[in-house]
């Protein structure tokens, strides 16, 4: 058990898992040992199979799950198995999965739950709180005993009367009204809610250590590494608390609150990392899928043991795992020599792909250009090194350097090759993807008026709307209706009825923008909304002449959103209004670049986009089919798409990919002569190793005014970034614009 010494396999299930992964439990500068497995669905299903076989041993046992995204396939595996428990294919997978014993089914009604953490305040009744997310995933699904599950269920503790601490603290929590004298009547209900509050999570912690502490703990590890909401810079030895979210863990939790202006009034109860680890014999599981997990892993794994990283409170104790995707162990410097040594020596020939990833991640690493490597340089680093000593020394060296450097060359010359006479089709899933992705490009590409491009929108993106934002373009739109004479003869003169296209209302935006006319920008807009209203709620066209029919539906949608909770899923047709806004953004962003929407830019609407907390695969019929159809009437030559791996950025890229993937499939059934080619591009969520990259497309200062200016002005639901990424706090096109300059210095510089 001592930090970073090799262990003995704790489990038959966590034994058949590393084997079958070919990888050791723990090497031996890693500080904790890890189960690797190939991808997301399977670390559920192999994490399920661990959590059945310590019930198995452990009846009458303490629990604490996760929620979020990442228990999804650990969730749906363990249902499974619970509800074909002794059937034929049940008994074969899970005895494939390493459990011994398949014939006495875990008596999941003896375990006792306890909630690992919640935001406070929340309703506990709203379907984004935590508490919700228990009752549903774990004690419904798994059948466990409702008397026996322990939720956070603080809404009105210590208030009065019909007061709820939502009431309380709807401006935000001052934690310091507990330690001075509060000014007036409000800081002293708001000093007596919190002491209650406190007074909780003390008991809460006595309860959890009077049953021996928790024995199965099922965690996963945020932005900035936490653990439970055990953000970094935190106590390692820490019990359950009151305490505040940093800018990561706000942001990662914006998604859930409505937008990370809600997200940053919030505090969280959270159980500590000394509760955790109060059982000694506890097994602690972490679990992570995809890329944008993997440094703060690797950081976890390699040291050294500080409060910046949570997951090292670990260190030395026995039964702590990590359970990773392969995906997510790719920064782990162990584990990437391991797969080296093991790929490089497998059968004769050069290993191009192997030698150029080790000389870019060595350059990337000492921060020097490839050509100006040394000798030293590469015998210091572990697969360099072994590229020398396999290559006859220190004589191969130069003719290895131009060769990368060369290759990086190519790929840049390549971007600049001009392509004429061709038909793009570029998809996005999101609203903002394509520009954040490659707008440079796209924009050189449409300067050959040869070409043809369509912009296909798979999703509404519908979530990315704030309810307080869009009743503020409702609200304008009312206005704009009631203003004048004008825009009623508008209506009455069917301008529109949703036969009519929305050009218009995109021309008159930019005009305005071009004239820097803000008023003419947000009657454009209110235009824009108002036509979104008649095609959600008149799509037969029958009442949207009618000004007192617009004027009632605004009305309504108002009334609806202001009722909306924070964070709260909408009736479908109140999504699809909230989408039709983001419709308009894409439909600005091209008329922006010179094209006319209604011919150039295509809004899908998959139907697998519902605002499900675990998004559902994409359908042939319904998703695929639409997509198939569009190629069939444009012939593309080229087909972009976001080429993001499950569990590395937002779930429904993936959804995305498998859509087009699969629409692509059957074009090039349908049209075995045509060479379609696939551009598969990245953007802020994940990024390609400098080697995998087959087109590397310079960038100038000038293609990030032109990125920030268009992203600025069309992205009207996004300027104030209500659902920022973790890594930084502002607009989408400057992070881009960022990442742009981050890579051009580490690689090609």
């Amino acid at each position: 058990g001592e930090e970073g010494s090799p262990r003995t396999f704790s489990s038959a299930v966590e034994a058949q898992a590393v084997r079958k992964s070919e990888r050791k439990l723990q090497y031996p500068q890693e500080k904790l040992p890890i189960v690797e497995v190939e991808n997301f669905p399977q670390l559920g299903k192999v994490v399920a199979a661990r959590f059945i076989e310590w019930v198995q041993a452990n009846p009458g046992g303490v629990i604490s799950l996760p929620t979020g995204r990442t228990p999804e396939h650990f969730i749906r595996w363990v249902k499974h198995f619970l509800d074909t428990w002794g059937t034929r294919e049940t008994v074969e997978e899970l005895s494939g999965l390493g459990l011994l014993d398949t014939a006495s089914r875990p008596d999941m009604a003896s375990l006792h739950f306890f909630q690992m953490d919640e935001f406070f305040p929340i309703n506990p009744s709203h379907k984004n709180s935590f508490s919700s997310y228990v009752k549903k995933q774990y004690a419904e699904n798994f059948g466990l005993d409702p008397a026996k599950v322990r939720v956070m269920d603080i809404w009105t503790l210590g208030c009065k009367g019909k007061v709820n601490n939502g009431d309380l603290f709807a401006d935000g929590i001052d934690l310091t009204v507990t330690e001075r004298e509060p000014m007036t009547a409000l800081e002293r209900d708001q000093a007596a809610a919190l002491t209650a509050v406190h007074q909780y999570c003390c008991e809460y912690e006595e309860e959890i250590r009077g049953l021996g502490g928790i024995g199965f703990f099922l965690g996963g590890i945020g932005p900035d590494g936490h653990v439970a909401f055990n953000c970094k810079g935190k106590d390692h030895n820490s019990t359950t608390r009151l305490t505040k979210l940093n800018y990561q863990s706000a942001a990662a939790a914006a998604g859930d609150l409505g937008g990370i202006e809600n997200s940053r009034k919030k505090h969280v109860i959270t159980i500590g990392l000394g509760t955790i680890k109060y059982n000694p014999d506890a097994c602690v599981i972490v679990f992570a899928a995809g890329d944008a997990k993997a440094q703060v892993i690797a950081n976890a794994v390699n040291g050294p043991k500080h409060v910046d990283t949570p997951a090292s409170s670990f260190y030395g104790f026995p039964g702590f795992r990590f359970y990773l995707t392969q995906s997510a162990c790719t920064k782990i410097e162990e584990r990437i020599f391991d797969r080296f040594i093991k790929e490089f020596g497998e059968g004769p020939g050069y290993k191009k792909d192997l030698v150029m990833d080790a000389v870019i991640d060595l350059a990337l690493k000492v921060k020097k250009r490839l050509i100006d490597l040394s000798a030293e340089d590469f015998e210091k680093d572990r697969r360099t090194g072994h590229i020398m000593r396999e290559q006859n020394g220190s004589s191969y060296l130069g003719a290895l350097m131009r060769e990368a450097h060369a290759m990086l060359r190519s790929k840049i010359e390549r971007s600049l090759e001009p392509i004429s006479g061709r038909r793009f089709i570029h998809t996005a899933p999101h609203h903002d993807d394509i520009m954040l992705g490659y707008l440079p490009l796209a924009n050189n590409l449409r300067k050959d008026l040869s070409n043809e491009h369509t912009f296909v929108y798979a999703t509404s993106g519908f979530n990315a709307v704030t309810n307080k934002l869009f009743v503020g373009f409702l609200k304008k739109a009312l206005l704009h209706l009631e203003a004048g004479q004008g825009v009623r003869e508008m209506v009455e003169a069917g301008y529109f009825t949703p036969s009519k296209v929305g050009d218009p209302d995109v021309v008159k935006f930019m005009n305005a923008h071009a004239a820097r006319d803000s008023q003419a920008k947000d009657d454009a807009i209110s235009e824009r909304v108002l036509r979104c209203v008649a095609r959600n709620f008149d799509p037969k066209g029958a009442q949207s002449t009618s000004p007192s029919f617009l004027k009632q539906k605004v009305e309504e949608a108002i009334v609806y959103y202001s009722r909306q909770y924070q964070g709260q899923k909408d009736a479908v047709e109140y999504q699809v209004l909230k989408g039709m806004l983001r419709e308009f953004e894409c439909d600005a962003l091209w008329g922006y670049h010179g094209f006319v929407p209604s011919e150039s830019v295509s809004h899908l609407r998959m139907g697998f986009y519902k605002g499900d907390l675990f998004t559902e695969d994409p359908q042939i019929n319904r998703d695929v089919l639409p997509l198939l159809d569009l190629m069939r009437k444009k012939h593309p030559d080229y087909v972009t798409v976001a080429l993001d791996p499950e569990g590395s950025g937002p779930d429904t890229h993936y959804k995305v990919l498998q859509a087009v993937s699969a629409a692509c499939k059957l074009y090039s059934e349908e049209t075995p002569g045509k060479d379609l080619k696939i551009w598969g591009y990245r953007n802020v969520w994940f990024r390609f190793h400098p080697r995998e990259a087959k087109v590397i497309y310079p960038v100038e200062l000038g293609d990030h005014a032109h990125l920030n200016d268009a992203f600025e002005t069309c992205f009207i639901s996004q300027k104030e970034a209500s659902f920022p990424a973790p890594d930084y706090d502002g607009p989408f096109s400057h992070w881009t614009q960022m990442i742009q300059a981050e890579q051009y210095h580490a690689h090609l510089n």
